[in-house]
């Protein structure tokens, strides 16, 4: 939380446009949530197919 709260502090006050702060953070956050979602996945694939 601490780290998208700086990410949108840091991006206002460098004079992006808050529509492209908003963009750039959803996307950001989109990739990191999608790479960890695959991981989870191959994690509990692969358990399943243990059992």
């Amino acid at each position: 939380m601490a780290l998208l709260l700086a990410s949108l502090t840091l991006g206002i006050i460098t004079g992006m446009d808050i529509r492209d702060v908003a963009d750039a953070v959803q996307t950001g956050v989109g990739h990191t949530i999608g790479n960890v979602d695959r991981g989870f996945g191959a994690v509990f694939g692969e358990r399943s197919n243990m059992e």
